[in-house]
């Protein structure tokens, strides 16, 4: 029974972590460029579990599951784009990041809500140095095009292109916060088949309903493995109550 109670309440604390991922990703379906997250669930392993009698293991009585174990990842797949019309709004169709920089060193971005700074060098929403293939971009005054390879042309002359960027494995990617990435010891590669969007934006790839239906369904999961603690606790209850009358 108490191997119930326990398998009944790490399942309840699955079901709350999944929860909070599907919390954060309703709140960011208006996020420019933001990857929803998903809780990926499996197995962590079993224990044997015997009978003593006295000091000596005595036959074996079953197993344990020490899972479920979580881990919290990415979907890096599509957004929806949506036209603005805006000069310096950018979206990315394909698996690539425009390089920015920060701080602390190189970040990576689907965010392509794009400016100038004071010095008119591009910059993003947040006032992050975008890089292009030499270095921070300076933009000079003009009509400012970005073609579908990342090129900047202003007034029909290129003045820089884009740095795109695209890893291995973007799973392992790591949220930095503000719709930024870091690559957590991967090395970035040269984008290839992604093709810049200029006045356009790539939305969240997030479906509401989807999850709204996902939380009501861990909801259930989540009441029904707290009924059965509650079930399995009153029984132990009742047992101990029962041994110490015999006793």
């Amino acid at each position: 029974m108490i191997r119930g109670l326990y398998a009944a309440a790490r399942a309840m604390a699955a079901e709350m972590t999944r929860q909070d991922v599907l919390a954060f990703n309703l709140a960011n379906v208006d996020t420019t460029g933001f990857k929803r997250a998903l809780v990926v669930s499996g197995v962590e392993g079993e224990t044997l579990l015997a009978r003593f009698q006295g000091t000596q293991l005595a036959v074996p009585i079953g197993r344990l599951t020490v899972g479920p174990i979580q881990e919290v990842v990415t979907d890096f797949q599509q957004g929806p784009l949506r036209e603005t019309g805006r000069d310096l709004d950018v979206a990315l169709v394909g698996e690539g990041f425009l390089v920015v920089q920060i701080p602390s060193g190189l970040a990576y971005t689907r965010d392509g809500r794009l400016g100038l700074d004071a010095q008119r060098r591009l910059v993003t929403r947040d006032g992050h140095l975008v890089l292009g293939l030499a270095g921070p971009l300076t933009v000079p005054p003009g009509r400012i095009g970005i073609d579908a390879e990342g090129n900047v042309i202003v007034n029909g002359t290129q003045v820089g292109r884009l740095q795109i960027v695209q890893f291995p494995d973007p799973s392992g990617l790591v949220r930095a916060g503000g719709g930024l990435y870091l690559a957590a010891g991967q090395e970035p590669q040269q984008a290839q088949g992604v093709t810049v969007r200029q006045g356009f934006l790539e939305g969240a790839n997030v479906e509401p309903v989807l999850e709204m239906a996902q939380m009501l369904a861990g909801l259930r999961a989540y009441e029904a493995s707290q009924k059965a603690v509650l079930t399995m606790d009153e029984s132990i209850d009742r047992l101990l109550q029962a041994a110490r009358v015999n006793t």
